[in-house]
């Protein structure tokens, strides 16, 4: 892949840090654990008025989001997919589960 620019920029890109497995962003909890009621994720998978929204869940991963969500969460979860009709494996999941 060649990139090629007509601009007369001088702007020349950082140099990424090296981590080296450890934070460089201080702002960003990374610790792990026992106690999952601190992380966010589980504040919101336990809201029962979170919605969550799934584009492409008619198959693949998509479809599997929307299974996770369902053992993990508590709130709303809306399966969004092009063709309703056409989405075999969403709709033998969904009729599974009455």
């Amino acid at each position: 892949l060649l990139f090629f620019s007509t601009s007369s920029s001088s702007f020349q890109p950082p140099t990424p840090p090296s981590s080296k497995g450890h934070s460089i962003y201080d702002d960003i909890e990374y610790s792990i654990d026992d106690d999952r009621s601190s992380f966010m994720s589980s504040k919101r998978n336990d809201d029962p008025n979170a919605v969550f929204v799934v584009n492409g869940s008619s198959r693949g991963i998509g479809l599997q989001f929307v299974k996770s969500l369902l053992d993990r969460s508590q709130g709303t979860i809306l399966a969004c997919c092009r063709s309703p009709d056409s989405a075999h494996k969403l709709n033998e999941y969904i009729s599974s589960l009455s």
